[in-house]
């Protein structure tokens, strides 16, 4: 990571902790000083640069290595400030619940996915614990064990000091605290955009399942029409006596979709979906849509050739570098 990544990174982490201990600025600016002089360090040394330092860290305690593998030795006045920092970081804990809850959500976090904040699963956390079962199964997968009865006491005492949750804020890019009125509204809004992923979800998947089973039955009316399929197994040769002989490597044609694409209006979608093709394929994909136009055009002339060449034995490149396009003959 490049200097300055770093040092927006950490002032984030350092905004992130001023805004849940409150009038401590010469503290965080120490912490974040810190930290820059630690990455300068460990980079002129030769390590690897650093992602990013938590507050509860403490560098010089851990073994680090120069590119060619030679371990680095801390200076011994880098050590005293971290060591300092440490003493200093234990007291605002010890003084602010928000902090010791963050860090105890953190804990979480690594012990179930090894991440440093479990984002969109703090209301599992909170649900949990405001059940008040301490013999209760845990919401996550607790890796490292760190669920104990005093561990889950300590959560409930936290969240009934600090009056509210802590949650991560997708605006601000950092963990915000909010007062329980306000925290009842996110995690309102947070069930609601699941909810909404779930559905989208299970559209999604029936959609495709329609999907297949309508390209199934278009298949079927295919080769049972005999006119039609021996018309495109003529059209198929013919089109192939015109590929060059000499090709760039095959580049078989991807999955022929219908999702909408960022930045991709409705027109260009629909241009897309319904390419320009033979009229053998016009007439056939005429006699066997239907009214939700799924599939699309694209994705009926893309699975009637892919049969058709398995059934020819010819490989699976239904077109090639400015040849013609996926369903016209040139």
């Amino acid at each position: 990571m490049e200097r300055a990544q770093f040092i927006e990174r950490q002032t984030r982490q350092a905004d992130q902790g001023l805004s849940l201990t409150g009038g401590k600025e010469d503290a965080w600016r120490r912490f974040l000083e810190l930290a820059i002089d630690t990455y300068d360090f460990l980079v002129a040394a030769g390590a690897p640069p650093l992602w990013r330092v938590v507050p509860a860290a403490n560098p010089p305690r851990h073994q680090w290595k120069r590119r060619d593998g030679r371990v680095i030795e801390f200076s011994p006045a880098l050590v005293e400030r971290w060591e300092n920092w440490n003493r200093e970081y234990a007291a605002l804990r010890a003084c602010n619940p928000r902090f010791e809850l963050m860090d105890m959500m953190r804990e979480i976090s690594e012990s179930r996915f090894a991440e440093s904040w479990p984002c969109g699963y703090e209301r599992h956390i909170q649900a949990w614990v405001d059940a008040g079962d301490s013999s209760a199964p845990p919401p996550f997968d607790d890796r490292y064990d760190i669920v104990t009865p005093a561990f889950f006491n300590r959560l409930r005492e936290l969240r009934q000091l600090c009056g509210g949750w802590l949650y991560w804020n997708d605006e601000l890019r950092r963990v915000v605290f909010a007062p329980e009125p306000e925290w009842q509204r996110v995690r309102a809004a947070q069930e609601a955009a699941d909810a909404k992923r779930r559905r989208e979800w299970e559209e999604s998947k029936a959609r495709d399942e329609r999907l297949r089973q309508r390209l199934a039955q278009i298949i079927a009316m295919a080769r049972s029409d005999s006119t039609f399929w021996n018309a495109l197994h003529t059209w198929e040769l013919e089109r192939e006596a015109k590929r060059p002989r000499e090709l760039p490597p095959p580049q078989p044609l991807a999955w022929p979709t219908s999702i909408q694409a960022v930045g991709v209006s409705p027109e260009e979608q629909a241009k897309h979906d319904n390419p320009p093709v033979d009229s053998i394929f016009a007439e056939f994909i005429a006699r066997v849509r239907e009214s939700d136009n799924l599939p699309t055009a694209r994705a009926i002339v893309f699975f009637l050739r892919r049969e058709m060449r398995q059934e020819l034995g010819l490989d699976s490149t239904l077109q090639w570098l400015g040849g013609p396009e996926l369903g016209r003959q040139s």
